[in-house]
């Protein structure tokens, strides 16, 4: 595709039985919001996973999504350009519900706190606040 448009992405994930497909955000929240996804047979899907990165997933999407989409695992992911595109992933490991995953091979990562910008010890556990879609 030169260019995201909905129904030849839909018909595109049909027509090519497409199983995997990295989407970003706003193409998830297209998916379970436009009209124009109720034109498709989505039993005629062959997906099973997306990858979403590129901005945060909020949690109503995710859960909009897997009702629309019911067995289509949604992974989610985080990286930047700057130091490898996906720094975080699940791999071929099932993704854990709203978790960007594990850190890949080779690459060291420190998760700094918003709130106080103190670095976090491993394996804190720090849920978003305020974040809305």
């Amino acid at each position: 595709m030169q260019r995201y448009e909905l129904r030849l992405f839909l018909s595109a994930l049909i027509t090519h039985k497409v199983t995997f497909a990295p989407i970003v955000p706003p193409i998830m929240l297209n998916l379970v919001k436009n009209p124009v996804v109720d034109e498709f047979d989505l039993g005629k899907l062959s997906l099973r996973s997306v990858m979403t990165a590129a901005a945060p997933l909020a949690l109503e999407i995710l859960n909009k999504f897997e009702r629309k989409f019911p067995g289509v695992e949604v992974q989610e992911a985080y990286g930047m350009t700057e130091h490898s595109c996906i720094t975080l992933s699940h791999g071929s490991v099932i993704a854990k519900r709203n978790s960007v995953g594990f850190i890949l091979p080779n690459l060291e990562v420190k998760f700094v706190s918003p709130e106080t910008g103190n670095s976090l010890p491993k394996n804190t556990l720090w849920k978003r606040r305020n974040f809305s879609f």
